[in-house]
């Protein structure tokens, strides 16, 4: 199972989650439905895209798909939460 939701505001596609189940991971699944959400940005007149997750997440993943960081927040357990934006 997968899944994944957004939200277009004011020209931006805000995903608010991703999910894939451990089985699917490593086939392509994660691509495609981020690919999904970026389309359905771009038909909603969406320039850019963003997400936040955390280091412990699937921060590489977002990087290979073109997503740039432009922030961080650290928790005082170690954690960090990465903010990440792309152009559509």
């Amino acid at each position: 199972e997968a899944a994944a939701r957004g939200v277009a505001n004011m020209g931006l596609m805000e995903v608010r989650g991703v999910w894939v189940d451990e089985a699917l991971r490593g086939q392509g699944a994660g691509r495609a439905l981020m690919a999904a959400l970026e389309q359905e940005g771009r038909r909603r007149g969406c320039t850019r895209a963003a997400l936040d997750t955390y280091s412990w997440q699937a921060p590489a993943f977002y990087e290979c798909l073109g997503y740039r960081q432009f922030g961080a927040l650290d928790y005082t357990n170690g954690t960090c939460r990465l903010f990440f934006q792309k152009d559509l």
